[in-house]
């Protein structure tokens, strides 16, 4: 069986709302990297039989200027997960942490044969989903200028969100294969200038999971 986790009841309520048609475990992870890890892991530790797959769903910021762009509402699935503010933060710069013997892991590859599968049952049921580099972040980015900070270190980000590089280290812990699909709420700009549509994204990424639990996906 696949487990599908997303960080907030209202998240996954919308998946179940859309009415899957097959089972499916869920688990709602917290917000944050820290409760998305902890009760993944707790969860896992904790199963009888291991899921086949994990996949996350939930809303994300899209960062203005990226090399690669999504819009509001678009669908989004990660190609990669980065602990976008694990690092050094001086001069308005976002840089690497080094520390002398220690190794901080904070790149995650996503399963490219899983992301695959998802964006082709996404599109038979005539869904497009823009792929990338996802950013994980412990705060908000609450302006253009924090934004702006991300995309120094990243160009290539696509948007950021708050848990998926943590489930993306728990599932390499447990070699389960990983994906990651979250539809865009908000654009990171200054605050009067952002737009969120939160329930729309909630109801539109949870429609688009709601898809993967049919055939020929589920087998």
């Amino acid at each position: 069986m696949i487990l599908l986790t997303a960080a907030t009841p209202f998240e996954m309520d919308a998946f179940v709302q859309a009415g899957p048609k097959l089972p499916v475990q869920r688990l709602v992870c917290g917000i944050g990297p820290t409760e998305a890890a902890l009760h993944l892991s707790v969860f896992l530790s904790q199963s009888h039989i291991l899921p086949r797959a994990v996949i996350n769903i939930g809303v994300a910021g899209a960062y203005l200027g990226a090399e690669r762009t999504a819009d509001l509402l678009d669908i989004c699935l990660a190609t990669s997960e980065e602990l976008g503010d694990l690092c050094c933060c001086r001069a308005n710069q976002l840089l690497p942490l080094t520390i002398k013997g220690c190794t901080l892991p904070s790149s995650f590859k996503l399963d490219e044969s899983l992301r695959l599968r998802v964006e082709k049952q996404l599109a038979a049921a005539g869904i497009i989903s823009t792929s990338g580099r996802f950013i994980t972040v412990s705060s908000v980015s609450g302006d253009r200028a924090r934004g702006n900070m991300v995309l120094q270190r990243y160009p290539d980000a696509l948007c950021e969100n708050m848990e998926g590089a943590a489930l993306a280290r728990v599932c390499a812990y447990f070699r389960l294969p990983f994906a990651e699909i979250r539809c865009i709420s908000n654009l990171v700009d200054d605050p009067d200038n952002q737009q969120w549509h939160l329930q729309e994204a909630c109801t539109r990424c949870g429609q688009a999971a709601a898809i993967l639990f049919q055939e020929p996906f589920y087998d």
